[in-house]
């Protein structure tokens, strides 16, 4: 391998290399840091060698070489304004864009056909599930109804939808 001596000193490329090779140094993990982004150099800072610049060179060096080999970690989003990785993400309903709605299950009473949420299937202070439509007990899934899917309500438009859409505000000038 060769090193120029103004590129890496090359004792600390041996260490180095010496860490990984006894597996000291199995892989170099990422830490996250909101304000910074990912760094890398943390593992090495702790083993006392090399700068975190020519650390890192080095180990491109070794992954064009094939001695090393790059794995995808994480991915994540970044706003394109400012390239901030912190975020609030807001869930809204897709047709009003309120935050005001609510997640049910929808039943198919079986005997009649009547599909709503398993919220209107209720009868107050009885605790039996009766069919809106037909006024008869709902007694046992799979034989008088059925629970079809999740779904959200909205409570300011009250449309239905099956997942709500996501709003992300950059938080990145506050960091």
């Amino acid at each position: 391998m060769e090193m120029s001596s103004d590129r890496w000193s090359r004792p600390e490329a041996l260490r180095l290399l010496n860490l990984m090779l006894t597996g000291t140094l199995s892989e170099i993990k990422p830490k996250y840091n909101p304000v910074t982004g990912y760094e890398y150099c943390s593992e090495l800072s702790r083993e006392g060698i090399l700068s975190c610049r020519e650390a890192l060179a080095l180990i491109e060096k070794l992954v064009e070489m094939g001695v090393l080999r790059k794995e995808l970690h994480d991915t994540v989003a970044s706003c394109r304004n400012c390239g901030s990785e912190v975020f609030i993400v807001r869930a809204t309903c897709p047709y009003c864009g309120s935050l005001n709605f609510s997640k049910g299950v929808v039943i198919e009473h079986l005997v009649c056909g009547y599909i709503g949420l398993e919220e209107d299937f209720h009868r107050e202070g009885s605790g039996k599930k009766i069919c809106p439509k037909c006024r008869k007990e709902l007694k046992q899934q799979g034989i008088d109804f059925l629970k079809a899917a999740k779904i959200y309500k909205c409570n300011s438009c009250g449309d239905f939808f099956s997942a709500p859409s996501l709003i992300y505000r950059c938080l990145g000038v506050w960091v």
